[in-house]
């Protein structure tokens, strides 16, 4: 069973926050619904055996994309770039087959009508997220993006970057903002760069292993969260 904070406790949560902070693959979509992460790292892997690249063992094992572009750093640092524009456009591809989160549109009209600005913050690319909310109409509901730092991967989320970038743009103190991720790298972020954070924990187990990793608070569903920032105000 996936625990809880008492509801009151995450408007606390809320009534101390200015700003929500909403990692973009799992919380507001599954980008890769229809274009399986597992089949984008294979063709990553495909790339570096067509520039003559050898793989180091544990590498080939990947099935997460952003995981093999986190390796590429440490075996072939020369071809970040390459490989950078090669999940990008997968990313983009995979941006037309996401599914969306069940109750995120309804969190981003929550968070509209209480003045609290959202802004994605995440290890996706920014193209591939702007087209998702493009796409799902949700565009006019986020006050921007702040997607992977193309060519750093060291500065990807748990690294506090993306998550003080995202406080510039809504204008607002760390301390005052909540992140809302679906892995320890988000609630590691959150912590590094000061915020709060809420712990999307929608598969058995991921409760504990967030919780460990610094969540304020834990959710299974997204749809949880409307009702708390109405009854933060």
């Amino acid at each position: 069973m996936i625990s809880t904070l008492p509801t009151d406790a995450l408007v606390e949560i809320f009534r101390q926050t200015r700003a929500v902070l909403l990692d973009a693959d799992g919380p507001v979509c599954r980008i890769f619904a229809g274009l399986p992460a597992p089949i984008v790292a294979d063709g990553l892997k495909q790339l570096f055996r067509e520039l003559g690249t050898e793989l180091p063992p544990d590498v080939g094992s990947l099935d997460d994309p952003l995981k093999v572009l986190r390796r590429t750093v440490d075996f072939a640092p020369e071809l970040v770039d390459k490989v950078e524009a090669a999940i990008i456009a997968y990313e983009i591809q995979a941006a037309d087959s996401a599914e969306i989160t069940p109750g995120v549109g309804e969190l981003l009209v929550a968070c509209a009508e209480t003045g609290r600005p959202v802004v994605i913050v995440s290890n996706n690319s920014e193209p591939a997220i702007k087209k998702f909310l493009g796409r799902a109409g949700l565009a006019e509901e986020v006050a921007g993006v702040v997607g992977r730092p193309v060519g750093n991967p060291a500065e990807m989320k748990p690294h506090p970057r993306s998550v003080l970038r995202a406080c510039e743009l809504a204008d607002v103190q760390p301390d005052e903002a909540v992140l809302i991720g679906d892995s320890a790298f988000d609630m590691e972020a959150a912590v590094n760069a000061g915020a709060r954070s809420i712990a999307y924990a929608d598969e058995e187990g991921k409760d504990v292993v967030l919780a460990q990793a610094g969540a304020d608070a834990v959710i299974e569903r997204m749809a949880e969260l409307t009702a708390v920032v109405a009854a933060a105000e």
